[in-house]
């Protein structure tokens, strides 16, 4: 084996006992060989130091990582943490409940190599419990060299990819920044957006996929704290300035589409952080006020009918 591996994996770890092996053994079975995965545990109170230890006691492409206590506790502080040790020309950040196909890391490597370091590489990708099910024929599932034109697709394609669906140019995370370790919810997305506002073309894998497993009721209600979702209102500020900077009013339907969404979720689940953020969501709330007072003449029309 190489004494330079080509990629490092980043997983960070916390109390996952009962699923960390079947992650790493998705790493385990990887058809492109020339890998080393840190994995960095983030403070965990089960079994999980010891599953893993005993896992990859045998294989020294493995790396357990502890949190040191002057590290901020959180997935995106292991993220940095692993950046750090990682020597790899790619990065691959991975979930420790999500998988890898086995070929996922030879088909992105044998593609990425004929490119330049402002190239990022996304896969298919799909959900898992106790059945798997994969999304096909999306509008994302393509190559772009324009990035806005690779968010509008994403809009027709459910509005996201997994962070395990790209592997990325080590130089390119130099660029884009390190994970912002102050935003508990959709620190993914705000990450991704500094990548993509760096780099010059997504390149799609056809042959390979990752699996994303569906979070449980418990991991939604954490979701949705008005504290994590007010640091997810902070996220997309993030994301919105750095997009209007980068590609102003091209990236406007990506930035309405999304905020459109995730204003529905915030007032669903969190109504009074609305009224908080109310310049931030002065677009949504205009429409929404206009939406209202079309459906109450709608209703008063029907009323009159009626009678």
């Amino acid at each position: 084996m190489n004494l330079s591996p080509e990629v490092s994996v980043i997983i960070p770890v916390y109390n996952r006992a009962q699923l960390i092996c079947e992650t790493l053994q998705s790493i385990r079975d990887q058809v492109f060989q020339n890998w080393e995965c840190y994995i960095i545990d983030d403070g965990s109170t089960d079994d999980t130091q010891k599953v893993i230890r005993n896992y990859i006691q045998d294989d020294d492409r493995f790396f357990l990582i502890l949190r040191p206590e002057s590290k901020m506790k959180g997935a995106a502080s292991c993220r940095n943490l692993g950046l750090e040790y990682a020597k790899g020309t790619y990065i691959q950040f991975l979930d420790s409940d999500d998988l890898l196909s086995e070929d996922k890391l030879s088909e992105q490597v044998k593609l990425l190599q004929k490119e330049n370091d402002f190239t990022i590489i996304i896969s298919k990708w799909g959900i898992f419990d106790s059945e798997y099910e994969l999304f096909k024929n999306f509008t994302v599932y393509d190559t772009f060299n324009y990035v806005p034109d690779f968010l509008n697709a994403l809009i027709q394609s459910k509005g996201y990819l997994p962070q395990h669906s790209y592997l990325i140019p080590r130089n390119l995370i130099r660029l884009g920044g390190h994970w912002n370790e102050n935003l508990s919810l959709n620190d993914d997305g705000e990450f991704m957006i500094r990548i993509l506002t760096n780099c010059q073309k997504i390149l799609f894998s056809p042959l390979s996929t990752v699996w994303y497993r569906k979070p449980t009721l418990n991991n939604l209600s954490r979701r949705f704290d008005s504290k994590t979702m007010q640091k997810a209102i902070y996220s997309w500020e993030l994301i919105e300035s750095q997009l209007m900077i980068a590609f102003g009013n091209d990236a406007k339907n990506y930035i309405g589409w999304s905020k459109s969404r995730f204003f529905l979720n915030v007032r669903n689940f969190q109504p009074d952080l609305i009224f908080l953020n109310q310049v931030f969501f002065k677009d949504q709330i205009l429409k929404e006020k206009k939406t209202n007072f079309l459906l109450y003449r709608l209703f008063r029309k029907i009323i009159k009918y009626i009678k």
